[in-house]
C-alpha cells in the first residue's frame, strides 16, 4: 500500500512513541449535498495531543503515498496530514464509516483487524468541541494509547 509510512510507523510503535499518547480528536463529517456521504474516524498520534494544525511534526514529513482505487473502507488506517499532503508523519485515523471522500487524498498504511469495537467506542465517548476544529471533537476523558504492539509476522507476510 504505502512503504514508507507503513515502515514509519512500525519504527515509531517499536520506539515507543505511541504509548502513552491519547486519541485526541473524533470526527464527524457529513455532505450536505451529497446525501450519505460522510466520515467518522478518530485520530491520534499528535506529539501535543491537541491534533492542532502544525503542530503534528516531530522533524520530518512524509510524502504522499495515495492510492486513488484504495478505498477508505471501515477500519482503515491512514496517515492524518494538514492542509499540505506534504505534512504527514506522526498522526493517524482509523475510519469508522465508509469514507469515499478520502479516497485518493490520504495515504492508507493499514487496516483494523481486530478490535474495531474498541475504536467505536473511542468515536462515541463524550466530547467537547475544539475551536481549532469545528468539525472534530476532543474526548472529555482522555483516551490513553497504552501501548502499540506489532505482530512481526503479519508484517513480514506483507
Amino acid at each position: 500500500w504505502a512503504p514508507n509510512h507503513v515502515r514509519n510507523f512500525i519504527a515509531l510503535a517499536r520506539a515507543g512513541y505511541y504509548d502513552g499518547l491519547v486519541f485526541e480528536r473524533t470526527v464527524h463529517l457529513e455532505s450536505e449535498d451529497a446525501p450519505g456521504i460522510k466520515v467518522d474516524l478518530i485520530e491520534a498520534g499528535c506529539p501535543l495531543g491537541t491534533g492542532q494544525i502544525g503542530g503534528g511534526s516531530i522533524g520530518y514529513w512524509l510524502k504522499p503515498e495515495f492510492k486513488p482505487n484504495l478505498a477508505h473502507d471501515e477500519g482503515i488506517v491512514g496517515a492524518t496530514h494538514d492542509s499540505d499532503p506534504d505534512t504527514a508523519a506522526c498522526r493517524f485515523y482509523i475510519t469508522l464509516c465508509r469514507a469515499q471522500s478520502m479516497d485518493g487524498n490520504f495515504t492508507v498504511f493499514g487496516q483494523v483487524t481486530q478490535g474495531l469495537e474498541i475504536a467505536r467506542k473511542i468515536f462515541s465517548a463524550p466530547v467537547r468541541t475544539d475551536e481549532e476544529y469545528p468539525e472534530g471533537d476532543r474526548p472529555v476523558k482522555p483516551v490513553v494509547i497504552r501501548k502499540v504492539v506489532i505482530d512481526a509476522t503479519e508484517v513480514d507476510k506483507n
